[in-house]
């Protein structure tokens, strides 16, 4: 009998498979789209439950004896399918225009929640197979599969409630993920500087670990170092302002529902796109400014990050992402009686204009300052196409 035990086992890993190449795979559609991100949320979160209740009954059924029967277990394997294919369905509910960061996100957990659904069924499949080698006629999971049970529920439930609740917050958090890299470039070339000017240090390190921890910077090294440093800042509080004015936009909630746009959406995501190349050429650039520094390494790395910056400073691109409309009252022309209706139109935003240009200035001036010591060391002027 537990042959058909088996079989049955076996279909429901290969049906919860089968679901997770479609959510891996599929793309948001108008057919299925809620259209709004928290009534999409709630709606995962809601099934992601529903699953994890599944699995964790299933579970229980099997930790203690009598095991369940054949029909059962057939059951049992039903119900979790059935909570699978709703899960499939609340994705499927994905709004449209969500953006490929949100997308993103959606999918890395719902796969997860899947995946760990998977390991719990190969558990019973398992349990089912020592069964059949030693001939008992009782199946009773062990304390590790119980672990395995909770990680749907955790990733099912607990996962889902973390999830960004629109773009605009998945972009955020991906964007202050990468200015954690760059200060961390930023953070390590401080920390040799520092190593290097203490003379405690100096003292308590022997004079072959000294040499094989070289970084004497010379005079002519000094020379670059403050203004590639300085460039390597300028860039890190650029990323650092979009992914905290991303992150205040993330919090407008049901407004965002109505004004994402596919172009926004499209603005957005290509914003993070641009940010993900400032970690590598930013950790290029820190790379060079250890000693013996290479004048022309830094300028080819400082060249690449300049002209990745400028791109991100379009003011164009910013304001479209980083800006909401503003709400104005005006008279509604084709109203006889003169009655007034709010009105949205694009207002310009002082704060991020502000910054912006501040921030610009600032590159600019890292940029000169580089030229003009790059040219003491014999280098021609860094060419850094305009945005």
């Amino acid at each position: 009998m537990s042959l058909e035990r088996e079989k049955v086992l076996s279909g429901l890993k290969k049906n919860v498979a089968n679901v997770m190449v479609q959510i891996q795979t599929v793309n948001p559609s108008d057919q299925y789209s809620l259209g709004c991100y928290s009534a999409f949320l709630t709606g995962l979160e809601k099934s992601g439950e529903l699953l994890a209740h599944s699995v964790n009954n299933t579970a229980l059924a099997y930790r203690f004896e009598p095991s369940p029967t054949e029909i059962e277990t057939d059951g049992l394997c039903k119900n979790i399918e059935s909570r699978v294919v709703v899960f499939l369905n609340s994705f499927l509910a994905i709004p449209t225009n969500c953006g490929k960061y949100f997308l993103a996100d959606v999918r890395t957990v719902c796969i997860s929640t899947l995946q760990s659904c998977v390991a719990f069924v190969e558990d019973l499949i398992k349990a089912n197979e020592s069964v059949l080698k030693k001939r008992r006629k009782k199946l009773v999971l062990q304390e590790t599969s119980l672990t395995t049970a909770a990680e749907v529920w955790e990733k099912g439930q607990e996962s889902i409630k973390g999830l960004p609740k629109n773009n605009y917050a998945a972009c955020s958090k991906f964007i202050l993920s990468q200015l954690r890299l760059i200060a961390d470039a930023i953070s390590e070339l401080d920390d040799a500087r520092a190593l290097v000017a203490s003379e405690d240090v100096k003292d308590e390190i022997d004079d072959f670990e000294m040499d094989e921890f070289d970084l004497d910077w010379s005079e002519a090294d000094l020379k670059l170092l403050g203004p590639a440093t300085g460039l390597l800042k300028t860039v890190k509080n650029l990323v650092k302002k979009i992914g905290e004015t991303a992150k205040e936009m993330s919090g407008k909630g049901n407004a965002l529902d109505e004004s994402m746009s596919n172009e926004k959406n499209g603005d957005l995501d290509r914003l993070c796109d641009i940010c993900a190349k400032l970690s590598p050429v930013s950790d290029d650039l820190a790379s060079t400014l250890y000693p013996p520094i290479d004048p022309s390494e830094v300028s080819d790395a400082a060249t690449s990050l300049i002209t990745i910056s400028r791109q991100l400073l379009d003011e164009g691109l910013l304001l479209s992402v980083l800006q909401m409309p503003v709400k104005i009252k005006g008279l509604n022309v084709s109203a006889s009686q003169g009655q007034s209706q709010v009105q949205c139109v694009k207002g310009p935003n002082e704060n991020v204009k502000n910054w912006a240009d501040f921030l610009a200035n600032a590159l600019k001036h890292n940029e000169e300052q580089l030229n003009m010591k790059l040219a003491e060391r014999g280098l021609s002027i860094m060419t850094v196409a305009d945005k």
